[in-house]
Order: C-alpha cells, then structure tokens, then sequence
C-alpha cells in the first residue's frame, strides 16, 4: 500500500506509470477502462475489506466481509476486485462516498485490530485491514482530526433483557486460579445458604429415618415416644430386634458369609423406616 500527497497529482487524463523502461511491454487486448480522473486525486490507496451491513436501507442477505484494493480519490472511496485491475484502470466494482458519514471504531468478533463503521441514513458498512498501522492511516484521512480517543472501540451496550447470566470461569486477579462467575457464583451461594438438616427435621420439615438418620437421634426419638426399650438398650430398637434374631439363626449356613436378597432388604428397611416398633422380624422370610 502507498500513501500519496494531494500535492503529487497526475495531469488531467494521464495515468501513473506502471513499469519502469526496461521492462517487456506484453499485448494486452482491449479492455474498459476506468474515467482516469478518479486517478488525478489519488490520496491513498491499498487492500481493505468492507463488510456491507445496511444497503439503500436494507439488510443485505450476506453480511461477509469482502476483500479489496481500495483506493481514496477525492471524497469517493473506490473498492477494486484487487491491486492488478487498480493498476490497469479497470472500473471499480463499486465505490462509496465519504462525505456526510458518520464514522466510529468498534470491536467486531473475529477481527482483532480496528474496525472502523461508515454510516448514513440508507447504509452502513465495516471497513477493516490487519495492519493496524495502515488502518491508522486510512482513518486519518477519512476522519480528519481523529485523536486517540476515537480509536478506542466503542461496545453497544445490551438491554436488561438481553443479559442472561454467566456459568463462564474467570481467571483470578491474584494469579492463583480460577473464580467462579455468573449462574455457578448464585447457584453455589444458593446451596451454601441452604439450612442444615437438622433445622429442616426440627421444623418439621423433614421426617428423619431410621435407616439415614444417627443412633444418638433415633434413640433420643424412641425415648420420646415412650418406647421402654430405649432407656435400657442404648442403642436403636431396630439394632436390638436385628441381633436378636440373628442370635436364634447362627445354625443357618452362611448367616455372615452370604448376602441377602436385595429386594428383601429394600422391604425391610422401608418397614424399619415406616415404623421399627411394630417390625416383626420373626414374621418374616
């Protein structure tokens, strides 16, 4: 890309040289050429891709971005197919103008460098380059005056309703890992706010089983009830009927070696859990 003073201009119908003398003159057939006055006020010329985002007040059906050799010519920005139909006069594919723009950087996604947006009424569009030094360029001649702060890009904040919360990790300012951010940060507060199970039994809430629940808390249980046993045993009801009735079946083959039936066990617990005063193991297979 070159950057050419205004002071620097080419006669009125003439074209810049393309070739030094010495280089073979190759046949080239005719072919249209473009009006070589938007040649005469050349200020600035080299690769740039344009992604059109509003045309003649429309949405285009494809917002991809596009690459050029664009050329600033007076107040018209002209966007070549590439730097080989530039330098043979071909017409442009299309141009711009940049007068009563409004001009502003912003940050597109999966452009890292400045991206600046040109927009009127009936048109807007993003103009970018990779070389961030030859974007600087292109800028200050089609926003004279620019300053630093211009540059900075500039993020349209989202609505309330278009905010929804994070589950993103972010990375701790001390270096030492990661925090957490978002839904995770509420949910964990949310179940570390959430009352012991020892409240919720208390308030009557939650009904603590026998199977689940801890000796101490179901003996202190069968002494409220009443249950005579639970003063004496010192140990659940349910731990007593279960030794008892081992103690009459140790002829039994495998007593201690041999699992139990699983659904079995399942009935049994759920009995002890629905009431271990009334369990009769004696009564059962």
């Amino acid at each position: 890309p070159t950057l050419v003073s205004p002071a620097v201009a080419f006669p009125a119908g003439s074209k810049p040289p393309q070739r030094s003398e010495t280089e073979p003159v190759e046949s080239v057939p005719e072919e249209p050429e473009a009006d070589s006055r938007i040649f005469d006020s050349l200020r600035m010329d080299g690769p740039l891709e344009r992604k059109l985002l509003l045309e003649d007040g429309k949405e285009p059906k494809k917002k991809s971005w596009v690459s050029y050799y664009a050329l600033l010519a007076g107040p018209v920005l002209y966007f070549f197919k590439d730097e080989k139909e530039y330098k043979k006069h071909k017409p442009p594919l299309c141009h711009m103008s940049i007068e009563g723009r409004d001009y502003k950087v912003i940050a597109e996604p999966g452009r890292k460098g400045i991206v600046l947006q040109v927009a009127c009424d009936s048109e807007r569009s993003l103009l970018y380059t990779s070389d961030d030094e030859q974007m600087r360029r292109w800028i200050m001649l089609l926003v004279p005056g620019a300053d630093e702060a211009f540059f900075r890009p500039a993020v349209a904040p989202r609505s309330p309703s278009m905010q929804r919360p994070s589950m993103a990790f972010e990375e701790d300012d001390s270096g030492k890992g990661k925090k957490e951010s978002g839904f995770a940060k509420y949910l964990n507060k949310f179940m570390r706010s959430r009352p012991a199970k020892e409240v919720l039994v208390q308030k009557g809430i939650i009904e603590d089983t026998v199977f689940g629940g801890t000796i101490v808390g179901q003996v202190q249980k069968e002494r409220k009830q009443g249950i005579p046993e639970a003063n004496t045993l010192g140990v659940p009801l349910i731990v007593h009927k279960c030794a008892l009735f081992v103690e009459r079946h140790l002829t039994e083959q495998g007593i201690y070696r041999i699992s139990g039936n699983a659904s079995q066990i399942q009935r049994l617990v759920a009995a002890a859990n629905s009431d271990s005063v009334r369990l009769a193991l004696d009564t059962e297979d």
